[in-house]
């Protein structure tokens, strides 16, 4: 690849360094992560204060969103689906599609965005999630003299020397916003350009073989140090959009050319965006963690001022020492609780005179009460005020705990649709840049193989790559973008709401039950046997759902069929009415702990 002209390669910097500036002055006018980090750690932290100077919080509403609003938004065993709606031919391919997601998505995954939902709620107001491809490389070594084959090859004509690709996998790496730099000329998500600084050493600039470094490169900077490990580099990967392809533009400080510069296999910016508070026309939103912290510092100046109130108010007495014995004066000055104030002079009505202190105004603690009651709304530690009355049924008990604004804020949705576009760009990535070697599990019912015409069952497994596997590549067809709707179940989230999802089958049941004999004239049927056992799925206490439902007898099946016979006319399946009212489930399964 043609290395950048000076002109071009000033530019581009120079573009960067303004993207720099102008992200930083943005930290500092619209949020404030490092205060509110130290607010999550129980301080509050000013910049023009000295570490000794933290001042400790006495109520923590950051802390407890974090440890107890925020988990119930991780996708804890997230499943991954992929549908082609209008395309039946695809169908097949869509199941493929989902299971090599499901297998992909590992555990460093799940918590790189788990990582992303804080830094888009607390500190900084939108998280980042690099996507891309790795692979690596290896030389195989010489044939051994008793199989005649090389150590790491996978062929067995693979001549010596020559390199093998020795693992291969999509990747999904949280960028931390600190170091996140969009194009500052547009509004959050609308850029054509995105930066992530990184500090590396020279050493692992090395070994990572990912720049094609001169030996003047690494003699310049090898002179800093003998110790190649200790010498640390600023490098700046900034992805820049040219005339519809990605290009990728590598460089670092005190180098007078770029370090990488090319082309690259990405249709579009390889990152995925987070935000809650999706304000248009702006690049740079305020997060919750902000708002709150702003809340907080008001909340500890009023707790301050009431526990000062508090340590002043006292049963104090005047009381005219004259007119005590000796063993009273010690007994004063040893026991000096109720705040006793000697005097030497008569009092003029008594010996002793107690002194009431003036009470503080109670619109302080109301104040008080305002901003906690500001605090839970805003970081939806209990739940906001949307829940409606009071109830005893689990599900509006569950909303005030987890916070019914988490899911009427949709925040869920955009969580979903950040991990959906994640999806996308991993998807397109194997298709473009890897031929992986795994074994899937197909789900879905009613799955044509184009190649055999057969149906194909639900938990089949399926190999791909290899001698004897398939090839992806070849199998999917069609537009990722257009053929194929992802999607991330909901219902996978930290808890699921067995409640919530147990109203919906209900429901469910009672509009298939209506619709029955519709599909029956379409030659179709509904599975009556699996919506039953996803209903009975939903009670902790029924752990396997299939042990309750059996074949009949022939006995049984005769009798059923009498039974039809007689009840000709009616409703197939029986009335509407039949389903267990909701106050039957309320009473008894429905009050589950959760």
């Amino acid at each position: 690849m043609p290395k950048l002209s000076p002109e071009d390669f000033k530019y581009r910097k120079g573009e960067i360094e303004d993207d720099v500036k102008f992200h930083k002055n943005k930290m500092d006018e619209v949020n404030s992560p490092d205060e509110v980090i130290a607010a999550y750690n129980g301080k509050f932290y000013e910049k023009t204060l000295s570490k000794n100077s933290d001042a400790n919080m006495i109520e923590n509403y950051l802390f407890v969103a974090a440890a107890t609003a925020l988990p119930s938004l991780f996708y804890q065993l997230p499943r991954m689906q992929v549908r082609a709606p209008n395309r039946q031919d695809l169908q097949f391919s869509a199941a493929i599609l989902s299971g090599v997601l499901n297998a992909t998505f590992t555990e460093k995954d799940k918590e790189e965005n788990q990582i992303c939902i804080i830094d888009a709620f607390l500190p900084y107001g939108f998280a980042c999630m690099k996507n891309g491809y790795n692979s690596r490389t290896g030389k195989a070594n010489k044939p051994s003299v008793v199989t005649g084959k090389a150590a790491g090859a996978n062929q067995n004509n693979l001549e010596v020397e020559n390199e093998f690709i020795k693992f291969e996998r999509p990747i999904g790496l949280r960028q931390s916003p600190k170091f996140t730099y969009f194009d500052r000329s547009q509004p959050f998500g609308k850029g054509n350009r995105i930066t992530f600084q990184y500090v590396r050493t020279l050493q692992q600039l090395i070994n990572s073989n990912l720049y094609n470094l001169e030996s003047n490169f690494i003699n310049y900077f090898g002179s800093r140090a003998t110790d190649k490990r200790k010498i640390d580099i600023t490098i700046y990967e900034s992805f820049w959009i040219i005339d519809g392809y990605c290009y990728k533009f590598v460089y670092t400080d005190g180098w007078h050319e770029e370090m990488y510069w090319g082309k690259t296999e990405y249709d579009g910016l390889p990152t995925s965006l987070l935000r809650f508070n999706k304000m248009g026309d702006v690049l740079y939103n305020v997060a919750h963690g902000t708002l709150g912290l702003n809340a907080q510092k008001e909340l500890n100046y009023l707790n301050e001022l009431w526990k000062k109130h508090i340590d002043n108010i006292r049963n104090q007495h005047i009381v005219n020492t004259k007119k005590l014995t000796e063993s009273g004066r010690k007994t004063i000055r040893q026991n000096d609780i109720g705040g006793i104030i000697e005097s030497d002079q008569p009092l003029s009505d008594a010996d002793i005179r107690p002194i009431q202190s003036a009470s503080m105004d109670g619109n302080l603690f109301n104040n008080i009460a305002n901003v906690r009651e500001y605090l839970k709304l805003i970081m939806s530690t209990s739940g906001s005020k949307l829940g409606g009355p009071e109830s005893e049924l689990a599900t509006v008990e569950r909303s005030k705990e987890m916070g019914d604004a988490l899911r009427s804020g949709g925040m869920q949705d955009a969580i979903r649709d950040f991990m959906i576009d994640q999806m996308k760009k991993r998807i397109k990535n194997i298709l473009r840049l890897g031929s992986p070697e795994m074994i899937v599990t197909l789900t879905g019912e009613n799955i044509v193989n184009p190649m055999t015409g057969g149906i194909v069952e639900p938990g089949t497994m399926v190999e791909i790559g290899g001698e004897k596997g398939l090839s992806l590549q070849d199998i999917v067809q069609g537009d990722i973008d257009i053929d194929y709707v992802f999607d991330v179940d909901v219902t996978s989230a930290a808890r699921p709401d067995y409640p919530v999802i147990r109203k919906q089958l209900q429901e469910g049941i009672v509009v298939a039950q209506g619709l029955e004999p519709k599909l029956a004239e379409r030659g179709k049927k509904i599975n009556w046997e699996a919506m039953l056992t996803d209903y009975f799925s939903t009670f902790d206490t029924i752990p396997d759902a299939k042990k309750y439902i059996q074949d009949m007898s022939e006995e049984e099946k005769q009798a059923m069929i009498m039974k039809a016979q007689m009840m000709a006319g009616g409703p197939p399946g029986g009335a509407p009415g039949e389903i267990p009212n909701e106050a039957a489930i309320t009473a008894g399964a429905e009050r589950v702990a959760i």
